[in-house]
This record gives C-alpha cells, sequence and structure tokens, in this order.
C-alpha cells in the first residue's frame, strides 16, 4: 500500500507563514497563491484534497472573493476540504459565512499541532499499481 499524494491551495502571502506551512505539507503537493487571482485561476482548474484560506492577501485582495466562488456549486472544488487559517476574526467571520460554516477553522500558528491529523483524515491508503 502506498500513501496518496495530495493536492493542496494554500492562499498565503506572507514568506514566513509559508515557511511554517510547508514542512507541514511535505510529500504532498503544494500549490501556491499570493493573491485571490491567482487563487481563483487555480480552483477552476484543478481539483484539490485541502484549500487553506488566509483572509488578507496581497495585492489588495482577500480569502472572501476566493471563498464566494467556492461556495458556487459550479466550482471544481466546491465539495473540497477547507481549513481558514487567517487570524482576521471579522475576514474569519465572512469566509465562514460564505462557506456555511463548512470549513474547519485552525489559527495559522496552531497549524502545526492541528494540520496533521486533517491532513491523516484526507489521507487513505492506495494500492501500488501493478
Amino acid at each position: 500500500m502506498k500513501e496518496q499524494l495530495l493536492k493542496v491551495l494554500v492562499l498565503e502571502d506572507e514568506a514566513y507563514r509559508r515557511e511554517l506551512i510547508e514542512p507541514l505539507l511535505e510529500g504532498h503537493k503544494i500549490y501556491w497563491a499570493k493573491d485571490a487571482t491567482e487563487a481563483l485561476e487555480l480552483v477552476d482548474l484543478i481539483r484539490f484534497n485541502l484549500i487553506l484560506l488566509d483572509y488578507d492577501l496581497a495585492n489588495r485582495t482577500n480569502g472572501s472573493t476566493v471563498a464566494s466562488r467556492l461556495a458556487q456549486t459550479d466550482c471544481l472544488n466546491h465539495s473540497t476540504k477547507m481549513v481558514i487559517h487567517s487570524i482576521n476574526p471579522s475576514g474569519i467571520e465572512k469566509m465562514m459565512r460564505l462557506l456555511k460554516n463548512l470549513p474547519i477553522r485552525i489559527p495559522v500558528f496552531s497549524l502545526p499541532e492541528a494540520l496533521p491529523s486533517v491532513l491523516s483524515a484526507l489521507i487513505s491508503p492506495m494500492p501500488v499499481a501493478a
């Protein structure tokens, strides 16, 4: 049996937070987006296993724009597991409301303790192809 490689989209513009998140996702395919524009391109192009959402992003964009797209049933990643890791209380509230409170809320600095269990729940053993 081989562990499944997950495709993970991370919306994060801060370099120090990227450095915190990257080792937690070691062994998985990480797609980075520093602003809503980059993220919006990806959510309709690639089916992800997990999306990590920040609120305050680069280029005067924010995560609620992405959450709004993810909330639409015609979005490729509408049913993807999501984690909001923002520390902006009003931003968190906006994204949770848009996504009907379905995402998991994990503050960015708690990700090292909490994210492994989220990843474990998403990974299922896969038979090795013959």
